[in-house]
């Protein structure tokens, strides 16, 4: 029997793929500096910064060596505000919450992601936040399920894992999660209500 639903942040409950892609369209916006310049240099260094081993203030540094412009590092917040929210997903996890645990497990940093729980007041509708830059690992990697799993007790079994990115959803049902992949370009809720309810799912209307 399934007890809990995790989902991924961007991609799933955001209408952009990536947080680093919000970023940079920002970036672009504000700058002038064609957007796949900003990416390339952007993506250079980021994988890091999601398992904190890199603080923002160095990778910013890098990030404006490589574009070739001293671009003031106060223009994240403004990117980090611009997220936009996936309303029709939200209001499924409302939805699910009633029967359901329900909780994010994400690649981000922590400076972002505490501007996006802030911003989403996401610690109230999500029983528990399990954040890369806190556990030191990727979904590419078994450790941050575990901490998903340990924080509500529960076995990978009666578990739902939906993230927009396939490769991400290998570990979680190598461990027995069942998982969900979520089309963010087609960003039909829809077909998720209807795979969610093939497992059994029940769904407050």
């Amino acid at each position: 029997m399934i007890k809990a639903i995790f989902f991924d942040f961007d991609g799933v409950l955001t209408t952009d793929p990536r947080g680093s892609y919000t970023t940079c369209v920002y970036l672009e916006k504000k700058t002038g500096i064609p957007k796949e310049k900003i990416i390339s240099c952007y993506r250079h260094n980021f994988s890091p910064l999601k398992i904190k081993k890199l603080s923002y203030e160095v990778f910013w540094q890098e990030f404006c060596k490589c574009i070739g412009k001293d671009i003031d590092i106060g223009l994240l917040q403004g990117a980090f505000d611009s997220t936009p929210k996936n309303e029709k997903m939200f209001e499924l996890a409302e939805k699910l919450k009633t029967n359901y645990k329900t909780g994010i497990i994400t690649d981000n940093t922590k400076e972002r992601f505490d501007a996006m729980i802030e911003k989403f007041c996401l610690d109230k509708l999500f029983d528990v936040l399990i954040l890369s830059a806190e556990v030191g690992c990727t979904k590419q990697e078994k450790s941050i399920f575990f901490e998903a799993l340990k924080s509500l007790n529960i076995p990978p079994e009666e578990c739902i894992f939906i993230d927009n990115t396939e490769s991400n959803l290998i570990v979680p049902k190598q461990m027995g999660f069942k998982t969900i992949f979520y089309n963010h370009e087609k960003n039909n809720v829809g077909a998720i209500i209807e795979k969610l309810k093939r497992e059994g799912i029940k769904i407050m209307q």
